[in-house]
């Protein structure tokens, strides 16, 4: 474990009398992790890592929506000439669209996405800009290198190789936060968020249903995974805050929503159960945001739609799957399946439709096959070279193969649209 991290979990341990929730323990092993992370390549490997076929069809989603705003007499968008949201800002058709990613990584999907938009120069230009969440020096730094191109700024970096070459640079900024970034967002604009394998890094609480009784998983000062009675935790007011004097069985149909969407008159089998308070507070934030500005939000990340009542903790360090979770803490990369019945109850209070659908299926509706075909016959024309042919097409083959069947299943792409 990294010193940093172990000295803030002591003291963490020792201040709240022995043990700390889980997702606090997370969040401080998350946070080391990310902060010292020098590229994404190095445990991981994301879908715009694996191909930029990926980046091109989130891009043309996002473009679809730019199409429908500009035209409002297409999917379900008012025909209203202006409307207001719950803030200040006053949409009118064709506002202006600020990009918004989560954990941006080598800025890779980004710069995929704002290429493929800029073949469509009525689109490009409605972009007032480009808003980047990201916690690590080290990863802004590339993903400014990587974007110079596209911003105003350009690149001032030795790395940088480019000049700014866009005919219509952009203001391109960086936030620490969420909650920092919106209240910074242009006023009258509508708002395009992605989030790629984001949540999943999100800290969990565990909670354990065994034979009626309810327990909460924590860590205690040996740095072990132990489970205490629910009823005797020190984290029962952040679970149910309006009540005190309440069964087991009642602290569990309370929270029950946002553990996994399901009603609280349902039978509960004995099992264990996840969910992310940090990624209900981002919904919060993602839906304060399409309220206020109107927008397009898609969430993709690898994840159930349906309960598994066991534990979805994982840690991959330099691309192995480690069998102790808690090794390597700090260095490795943990990360947990994306509670996504919870997601969608928690944008659901807020009144915001969702859409919840397989990578695969997204990836194919949005042309990703069809794009494929149409490099592979671009490679035909362009290569004389025979092997290099053959070699350059494996490829393109194994990325959709990656993208549509590997992951096609076990990612999910979380749509939530205010128009």
């Amino acid at each position: 474990m990294r010193a940093k991290a172990r000295d803030i979990i002591e003291r963490m341990t020792k201040l709240s009398g022995g043990v700390i929730e889980l997702d606090l323990f997370l969040g401080v092993i998350t946070r080391e992790y990310y902060a010292h992370l020098k590229c994404v390549k190095h445990d991981f490997i994301t879908s715009p890592e694996i191909s930029q076929l990926f980046g091109e069809v989130i891009a043309l989603r996002f473009i679809e929506y730019m199409m429908l705003s500009k035209d409002q007499k297409q999917g379900g968008i008012k025909t209203d000439s202006t409307k207001k949201g719950d803030g200040n800002c006053e949409l009118t058709e064709g506002s202006p669209i600020v990009l918004l990613e989560l954990g941006p990584g080598n800025g890779t999907l980004m710069f995929d996405m704002l290429r493929t938009i800029s073949y469509f120069p009525q689109y490009y230009q409605m972009l007032k800009g480009v808003v980047m969440i990201e916690i690590s020096d080290s990863l802004t730094n590339i993903q400014q290198a990587k974007l110079g191109q596209y911003s105003k700024s350009g690149c001032s970096m030795s790395s940088c190789t480019s000049a700014n070459t866009s005919a219509n640079p952009l203001d391109i900024t960086w936030y620490r936060s969420l909650d920092e970034a919106r209240h910074n967002l242009p006023r009258s604009c509508r708002v395009c968020i992605i989030g790629n394998e984001f949540f999943d890094a999100l800290p969990i609480k565990q909670l354990i249903w065994d034979k009626q009784k309810l327990y909460e998983v924590v860590i205690n000062d040996k740095i072990e995974m132990v489970k205490t009675p629910i009823s005797h935790s020190i984290f029962l007011p952040w679970l149910v805050p309006d009540r005190v004097d309440i069964s087991n069985k009642m602290v569990y149909e309370e929270i029950s929503m946002d553990l996994d969407g399901r009603y609280q008159d349902e039978q509960y089998p004995d099992g264990l159960y996840e969910f992310s308070p940090a990624a209900l507070q981002l919904c919060d934030e993602i839906s304060h945001i399409l309220k206020t500005h109107g927008g397009l939000s898609l969430i993709v990340d690898y994840g159930y739609d349906q309960p598994i009542n066991t534990s979805s903790l994982q840690a991959i360090y330099e691309q192995k799957k480690l069998a102790n979770i808690m090794s390597h803490l700090g260095e490795a990369d943990i990360s947990s399946l994306v509670n996504f019945p919870s997601l969608q109850h928690r944008f659901h209070r807020h009144g915001i439709p969702t859409k919840l659908i397989k990578q695969g299926d997204f990836l194919i509706s949005y042309g990703i096959e069809q794009r494929a075909e149409q490099l592979k016959r671009k490679l035909r024309v362009e290569t004389r070279d025979n092997k290099i042919l053959v070699a350059a097409v494996a490829r393109i083959d194994w990325q959709l193969h990656k993208l549509l069947n590997e992951m096609g299943e076990s990612f999910k792409v979380l749509e939530s649209i205010v128009d």
